[in-house]
């Protein structure tokens, strides 16, 4: 994780509370945070108060390495502030710790796809939608991307011949 973190130029604050955070080990954290700190959270980015929560999240991060839904809503809040690269290792993060949490898949395809990663993006949407077929959304956003990255390979191919 701190490998592919370095890759993308994180943030100097996540990636030096990352890199903390791994180096005590995982089994120093507690697995969940109370329900009271994630519904705060959720108001606060259902409230598009995107800083607050990436401030709230990373102090919780301390003491909650493993949930997942924090890490989720730190990725989600970062990628609305274009902050992509620490979007990117969150919902990384989200999926090393729980692997068919279709939704992560969904978010970092879609924060690829903001990145114009859009072979990654397809790839991450793949898998969300392979995890949550029901998921109607997913469905949505897949698709989309799929018809996005046909129509631009056209156009390319287009531009070529002229």
């Amino acid at each position: 994780l701190l490998i592919k973190a370095k890759s993308r130029g994180l943030s100097d604050k996540f990636g030096k509370q990352l890199k903390a955070m791994l180096h005590k080990g995982p089994s120093n954290f507690s697995q969940s945070v109370p329900k009271a700190s994630i519904d705060e959270l959720l108001t606060l980015y259902n409230q598009k108060k995107y800083s607050s929560v990436i401030n709230q999240a990373y102090d919780l991060t301390k003491k909650y390495l493993k949930d997942v839904v924090l890490w989720n809503l730190y990725g989600s809040a970062a990628a609305q502030l274009g902050e992509l690269d620490d979007a990117i290792i969150a919902f990384e993060r989200v999926i090393s710790l729980k692997p068919d949490f279709a939704e992560a898949y969904s978010n970092l395809g879609l924060a690829l796809q903001n990145r114009s990663q859009l072979n990654e993006a397809l790839i991450n949407y793949k898998i969300a939608v392979s995890l949550k077929p029901d998921m109607p959304m997913l469905i949505i956003t897949w698709a989309m991307h799929f018809t996005i990255q046909v129509t631009w390979r056209v156009l390319l191919m287009h531009t070529e011949k002229q």
